[in-house]
Order: C-alpha cells, then structure tokens, then sequence
C-alpha cells in the first residue's frame, strides 16, 4: 500500500490545513509574552478561551482537510488538528524554561499537578478535529470503488461484548506499558551521574528529540495493538492522555521534587521523560498512533501478498 505522489499531496493538504489554522491563525491567542516560555495551561499561559478557540479551529480544520484529502479524507483528515498542536508545542519554551523562571520547589510540584490533567484538555481539541471528520462523512462520502485498500478490512470492530471490551482492556494496558516502556528508551538528552546516589539526571532534550522519541513510541503501541487485537488508531490515540498522566504524577512527587530543586539546577531533570510538554505527549503521540496504524496495515497486506501464514 504505497501512497501515491497525489495521495501524498492530499496528506499534506490535510497537515497544512491543521498546522494554518491552529499554529498560524490561532497565533495571536496563544502567544507568549515571553518567548521563552512554553505551551501550557500552567498559570493560564494558555487561557481557558484560547482553548475553546484552537478547539473550534481543529473541528474547523478536520471538516476542511477532510474535502481537501478527497477521497480519503477519513484517513487524512484526522491527522490535521494534532499536526497544528505539534507545531505549537514545539514553537515556545521547554519545561527547563519553565523551572528556570519558577525554580521554587512548590511551582514545580503545582506545575506537575497542572500536567497531569492538562493531556486530557488537549486530547479533547484532537477529538475536536476528528469530529469535524466525522460530520463531514455525514455529509458526503464518497464512492467505495473510489477507495481501493483505503482500510483494513480485518480491524476489529469495539462492542459491548464481553470478549471484545477484554481485549479493549487488553489492549489498552499493552499500549500504555509498550508507549512508556519505549518513551524512556528513545526520550533522551545528556545525563550526568549523581554524587548523592546511584543512577544519575537529565538535562532537557532537544524538541526534536521529543518529537522523535514520543512519535515513535506510540508509533510501536499503535502498530503492536493493530496486529495483536486487530483494533485501528483509537486504542493507541486515547492512552497518550492516560501515559501522559502517569509521566506527571510520577514527574511530581514532592519527594522527588525537592530533592531536585535543592540539589540540582532548575534545568535538571530526573528522568528525561519528565520534560515532555502535555501537548507534546498528546500532538506528537496522536501522530505517531496513527503512523503506527497504518504501518500495521501496511504490514498486514504485505503477509496477504506473499502468503505468509
């Protein structure tokens, strides 16, 4: 299932529609008054009206990309709302910006208290842009015979059947442990061996190495959960908010985090994973479950083509 050179056009339609909209036109909502500082509610950085705004724009930019990816805007267009949070996650500050303007050890416990709940706030702009997908197929869909291999014809559909939500369970405990797992092995940044204990700390890592490190994680769950239970992107979509979760609350024990402000400069870290924005682990996630997705149908022709039982 190669993309064609017009296939390719319509994807980037749809990741342009997302990206002008929500980090482009939305630009002047969420703009920081320092450069420096990064895209979080944190402090109402990032106000409550702001929010509703880039949710409006990534319905707006779901229901668009999904005609400008014609006929496959039901697998394009979902991309087109997390391409736009991308861009805006990886603009602004860093967590170690964050910490250097707020070193105190209470901000950062509150800063992580925020965090934790702030991935399910940008989960919901996500969905957002899928919904503007989704009332754009109520309005028109096109041909079958215009879609050829557009799905997978083996994903499972999610009832409410008994053995069908075990494997939902099933599923979602196996891409919240493979996304995490993956998460500490390819998030990283320079460390430096602790003189207090074993193991030792992180400086904060690029945002390329996030972007990279995150996408490619939920990139192995998605494709994992395709091939193991049969389910499309949904599965591995919805736990970038439950890992993101999880990271937060463990990033913020008031334990841990005092021993770090008083041992460590504010821009250290104890774990490299601990410096991934909210809307970094839900944007870079989102898009990488669905390349993960797609590369497990890829994968699933692929043993079909040559018989591979």
């Amino acid at each position: 299932m190669e993309l064609s050179w017009l296939s390719r056009i319509r994807l980037a339609l749809a990741i342009a529609t997302g990206v002008i909209l929500l980090a482009i036109l939305a630009q002047p909502l969420i703009a920081q008054s320092d450069p420096y500082s990064p895209a979080t509610l944190y402090q109402y950085r990032i106000s409550i009206p702001a929010v509703l705004a880039l949710a409006g724009l990534a319905f707006a930019a779901g229901f668009i990309a999904y005609f400008l990816a014609w006929p496959y805007g039901r697998e394009m267009a979902v991309a087109a709302a997390p391409a736009g949070l991308a861009v805006i996650g990886a603009s602004y500050g860093s967590l170690a910006n964050l910490f250097q303007m707020s070193p105190a050890a209470p901000d950062r416990i509150a800063a992580y208290a925020t965090f934790r709940w702030e991935g399910f706030v940008w989960l919901a702009v996500t969905l957002a842009g899928i919904a503007g997908c989704v009332l754009a197929r109520f309005i028109r869909q096109p041909a079958p015979e215009s879609r050829p291999k557009a799905v997978d014809p083996a994903d499972a559909p999610i009832n409410r059947k008994p053995a069908v939500m075990l494997n939902v369970f099933l599923a979602l405990c196996l891409s919240t442990a493979v996304a995490y797992i993956c998460l500490i092995m390819f998030v990283k940044a320079v460390s430096t061996p602790s003189p207090t204990g074993p193991g030792s700390v992180s400086a904060q890592p690029m945002v390329a190495q996030i972007g990279a490190g995150v996408a490619a994680a939920f990139a192995i769950a998605a494709f994992l959960t395709k091939l193991l239970f049969g389910f499309d992107w949904s599965i591995a979509v919805a736990v970038t908010a439950v890992v993101n979760f999880a990271v937060m609350t463990l990033a913020g024990n008031p334990a841990l985090v005092r021993q770090m402000a008083e041992t460590w400069p504010a821009a250290t870290f104890a774990q490299p994973i601990f410096t991934i924005l909210p809307i970094q682990m839900i944007s870079f996630g989102v898009l990488g479950s669905l390349l993960g997705y797609w590369l497990g149908v890829r994968y699933n022709i692929w043993r079909k083509e040559v018989k591979v039982v």
